[in-house]
């Protein structure tokens, strides 16, 4: 299945679409619908995933396929005592391959059966599963880090004349984990950087304040991360529930914020909540409606309190 090439890549977006013709193409009944679940559902599509393993599970009950999709299904929507019904003997010896192996991980963790869950990693990698890079390198959270080219220099004098140097400037997004080194490092690897001589190097700041005093830092924006059960996102929580009367979704953005500093280089507690509409920040086309400016500064007015509220009852982590 073209689905599970993508998968074991880590690209979990770009085996949706796969995943879907395979269930199209296939019973539902079958082995198919089974495997391109669990893959949707990586994507972050657990509703559909849950619906295609629901299929299966209802059309084949009391086998161990069918058991199996039930079991994941339930685990999708968070429904741990219906998942456990399934988790029987029985069904635990037909996820007898890696991938198998890891979809079960993947489940118990969703359900917070964390020593079942690091059980079938352990099994995954007994039953050939040797993917440690996507199991060291991939957040399941935040994703893969990307690159990107943002521009390309030469020293040429004109237009008229051969340069005798180019520069070009990638845009290394890093994920939860990785470093600045091994970024380099994975660029210094590219036999066409070997080839060319190339030096590759992390850019540094150091214009100087209006003081006159001159900081040198390096252009490296550490990736920050906060668990959900931390006080400043549970007292974040609350507050968005008092400020919107609703429960808001905890998630993340796909732009940098000075998060990076606060928390990736500095270890304070950062959370994000914010007008507007996410697809719109850092385009030409930035807006934001005035009844979000409203609802944001009732979020930040009540925040404070709650923070501190949050942390005097003792219930969420620091």
């Amino acid at each position: 299945m073209v689905s599970t090439y993508h998968w074991v890549n880590g690209r979990f977006q770009e085996a949706v679409e796969p995943g879907r013709r395979a269930c199209a193409m296939s019973p539902a009944a079958s082995m198919a619908p089974f495997i391109a679940g669990m893959q949707i559902g990586a994507s972050g599509l657990r509703e559909e995933a849950a619906d295609i393993l629901g299929r299966t599970g209802s059309l084949l009950p009391g086998t161990p396929l069918g058991s199996g999709a039930s079991f994941l299904q339930h685990a999708l929507m968070g429904d741990r005592e219906g998942a456990l019904r399934y988790a029987t003997p029985a069904t635990e010896a037909a996820l007898q391959n890696e991938f198998a192996a890891m979809f079960a991980a993947e489940a118990y963790a969703l359900i917070g059966q964390h020593d079942d869950a690091l059980r079938w990693v352990r099994n995954a990698v007994e039953h050939g599963f040797i993917n440690y890079p996507f199991l060291a390198e991939h957040d399941p959270f935040l994703g893969k880090g990307t690159v990107t080219i943002a521009e390309i220099r030469s020293t040429s004098p004109s237009l008229c004349a051969v340069a005798d140097s180019s520069t070009i400037h990638l845009d290394r997004r890093l994920t939860h984990g990785e470093t600045w080194q091994a970024a380099v490092a994975q660029i210094e690897a590219l036999d066409s950087v070997k080839r060319a001589g190339a030096t590759v190097s992390v850019l540094e700041y150091a214009r100087p304040s209006y003081t006159g005093l001159t900081y040198p830092t390096k252009k490296f924006y550490p990736t920050w991360l906060l668990a959900e059960d931390h006080a400043a996102v549970v007292a974040g929580v609350r507050a968005a529930e008092q400020a919107t009367g609703r429960t808001p979704v905890v998630g993340k953005w796909g732009f940098s914020t000075n998060g990076i500093a606060t928390c990736g280089m500095f270890g304070v507690p950062t959370i994000g909540f914010g007008p507007g509409d996410e697809i719109w920040a850092h385009t030409p086309e930035d807006q934001c409606p005035v009844e979000h400016l409203t609802l944001a500064a009732r979020f930040y007015a009540a925040f404070p309190l709650l923070y501190l509220d949050t942390l005097a009852s003792g219930s969420a982590a620091r």
